[in-house]
């Protein structure tokens, strides 16, 4: 790296260090590392939920502007998806909006430098949030999937 400012003396990055195929192996690089740090577990689940909250909210746009056109067909299409395979993932996208949730307060915390020391304590928390939160989830549920 070279110095580029001297009046602050910050570090800026070469050109080979710069860019989508930099950050792209330095992404597959930390990748490799295993998963016993439970932050790095966090942090590619966080990446990963908020990837299917992502494709969950175009899908939903997609199913929910079939309303203003097709009428009819879209009251048969919510008794279709009221079966109990949907039920389901709509648990399991439950479970990922709230893991998503629960781990950008502790990012947000992170960030504001609260409770740095315990990160991964706080990760064990978050995880354990999500369980409860399934599990209260799983109960409301539970007499529409198995009636």
């Amino acid at each position: 790296m070279t110095t580029d400012n001297v009046r602050t003396g910050k570090v800026f990055p070469t050109h080979q260090q710069s860019g989508f195929p930099y950050y792209l192996r330095r992404t597959l690089e930390m990748a490799k590392r295993p998963f016993s740090e439970p932050g790095t577990l966090a942090h590619y689940t966080h990446r990963l939920t908020g990837l299917i909250l992502a494709f969950y909210l175009v899908a939903h746009i997609m199913v929910i502007s079939r309303a203003a056109f097709a009428g009819d067909d879209f009251d048969s299409l919510m008794k279709t998806l009221h079966q109990p395979f949907y039920l389901m993932l709509d648990w399991l996208l439950w479970g990922a909006a709230s893991f998503h949730a629960f781990n950008g307060v502790r990012v947000m915390l992170f960030d504001f430098e609260i409770m740095t020391e315990r990160q991964d304590t706080l990760v064990w928390v978050v995880i354990a949030l999500t369980v409860v939160s399934m599990a209260v989830g799983l109960l409301i549920i539970w007499p529409e999937v198995f009636p």
